[in-house]
């Protein structure tokens, strides 16, 4: 049976973490859980970060500098934490993108959902964009 490179290239990469994690801890059997709790944290701590964000192209700036520098404690904490939650979710989304494509999942009808849903929150859909 031959099975494709990407396919064989995303089950070594399974393998090592199943090494490395054992098979009950492997992120890669839960990208969903890890994405859903990671928008969870980016919606939290981005509400606290818009309570005292001013939107205008005067204060903008000046509120950013407050809340790096005068509350380094609170909102800096909470702006790393809303950056790299961020990070964090665009590497699970593409990573459980990836195992779709290695398994072969593409072909069945929910491929087609996946895409249009992807097209829709995108900036080239006319509907939406």
């Amino acid at each position: 049976m031959i099975v494709n490179p990407v396919k064989r290239a995303y089950l070594a990469l399974e393998s090592w973490f199943n090494l490395s994690f054992g098979t009950e801890w492997n992120p890669l059997y839960h990208l969903g859980t890890l994405s859903f709790f990671l928008f969870w944290v980016i919606l939290i701590s981005g509400i606290y970060l818009f309570i005292p964000f001013h939107g205008s192209v005067e204060g903008a700036h000046a509120s950013v500098e407050y809340m790096t520098h005068e509350q380094w404690y609170a909102a800096g904490i909470m702006r790393s934490l809303h950056r790299y939650a961020s990070d964090a979710v665009v590497v699970t989304v593409l990573l459980h993108m990836f195992k779709e494509f290695a398994s072969g999942s593409k072909n069945s009808p929910r491929a087609v959902i996946a895409v249009s849903a992807g097209f829709h929150g995108s900036p080239a859909c006319p509907i939406c964009g």
